[in-house]
């Protein structure tokens, strides 16, 4: 009989770990190491948000700035003298 067979037939208790799954579970932590990793989770989820944010708001005006230039559109926000520079943006 294999492993597997003999592991599955044993009647499970509450907190047992597969054999299968990492032995680093979730519900084996401490209550203030799932609160640093919960933490830091939401943070890194965070710097993504707010980096693909940042990412997004700089192409939307570089697109900007090479429309108004080219006259495709005009000037709706009367920021072109602000952020561009003959249809690039200023750094």
């Amino acid at each position: 009989m294999s492993f597997r067979r003999e592991y599955l037939g044993k009647q499970q208790k509450p907190g047992d770990v597969h054999p299968y799954c990492c032995r680093f579970a979730w519900r084996t932590m401490s209550e203030p190491a799932r609160s640093i990793v919960a933490i830091l989770a939401l943070l890194m989820l965070m710097a993504a948000v707010g980096f693909m944010q940042k990412t997004d708001n700089d192409l939307d005006v570089k697109n900007y700035c090479k429309l108004v230039h080219e006259g495709v559109q005009p000037d709706y926000n009367g920021s072109y003298q602000r952020q561009c520079l003959n249809g690039e943006p200023k750094q």
